[in-house]
């Protein structure tokens, strides 16, 4: 029995590392991700923004969104494993 108590301590030693290891990646992909979006609106929406033709504004934006909703959907995640 002692063994499998051993096992068991070991898994549950694996598992909390590795969910540890996600979350810290989690966390550097989300702070990489704001950074990139902060500067790309400062750069295309500010003084000197670059010429950007009419077609691919759309995209931009549908960009800007995607990450956004990827980001608060990121914290809506984090916020539910927290509370759990």
């Amino acid at each position: 029995m002692t063994d499998r108590w051993k096992e068991l301590e070991l898994f549950n030693t694996h598992q909390e590392d590795s969910r540890k290891r996600t979350e810290f990646l989690a966390k550097a992909i989300f702070l990489i991700s704001g950074g990139a979006l902060s500067l790309s609106i400062n750069l295309f929406l500010g003084e000197k923004s670059p010429k950007v033709p009419l077609e691919f504004l759309d995209v931009l934006r549908y960009a800007w969104y995607a990450l956004f909703a990827s980001m608060a959907g990121y914290i809506l995640v984090f916020l539910r494993h927290v509370d759990t």
